[in-house]
């Protein structure tokens, strides 16, 4: 009976070989060839000028749609004013700014009728701005409650909170005789 190979367990095998390919391949394996771009083809010049012909073709359509729309929303903005001028006329709004009754088409509160608010317009439209609305302040410039009757100011009566603010008063009394001292309102000589 020959005699057989005595058989290698499989995990033996394996070790060996691993051994023997790790022990032969001393260098990195091969790199694959870097990707680089193609070389750039010479275009011949006929071509190249036609090329560029029509770049600058391109460029002029481009430029020519450009202003085609620019024309037409200039239409269309045209047209629009005119549909919104149609529409204020059959309302029976005048047909140009400040023109009739109204004085001042811009404002909707402003109109012939209209309540006159002290706003330093005139809201009515009869002339005459805040016609009723001002009071006469007076300046007090030493706080006592008296003002200056030499110092009248007609406003409204919101610029009262606002002048204190800033450090001024203004009061409906003027019978300060000085008003540089808060003690001194009355019977100055």
């Amino acid at each position: 009976m020959p005699l057989r190979p005595r058989s290698m367990p499989l995990l033996a095998v394996l070790a060996v070989l691993a051994a023997g390919a790790a022990g032969a391949q001393t260098s990195s394996p091969p790199r694959p060839p870097a990707l680089t771009a193609p070389p750039r083809m010479q275009t011949p010049a006929p071509l190249n000028a036609q090329v560029q012909q029509r770049v600058r073709l391109i460029g002029d359509l481009r430029a020519r749609i450009a202003a085609s729309e620019r024309e037409a929303a200039a239409r269309r903005r045209a047209e629009a004013d005119r549909a919104w001028e149609q529409r204020r006329l059959a309302l029976g709004y005048t047909h140009r700014y400040a023109q009739g009754e109204d004085c001042d088409d811009t404002r909707r509160e402003v109109h012939p009728g209209a309540a006159e608010v002290c706003d330093y317009r005139d809201n009515d439209c009869n002339g005459v701005i805040d016609d009723g609305q001002r009071l006469a302040f007076f300046l007090d410039a030493d706080g006592d409650g008296h003002g200056d009757p030499a110092q009248r100011v007609d406003a409204c009566p919101a610029e009262q909170a606002r002048a204190a603010a800033s450090g001024r008063w203004l009061v409906l009394v003027g019978n300060d005789c000085d008003d540089r001292d808060p003690a001194r309102w009355q019977r100055c000589e």
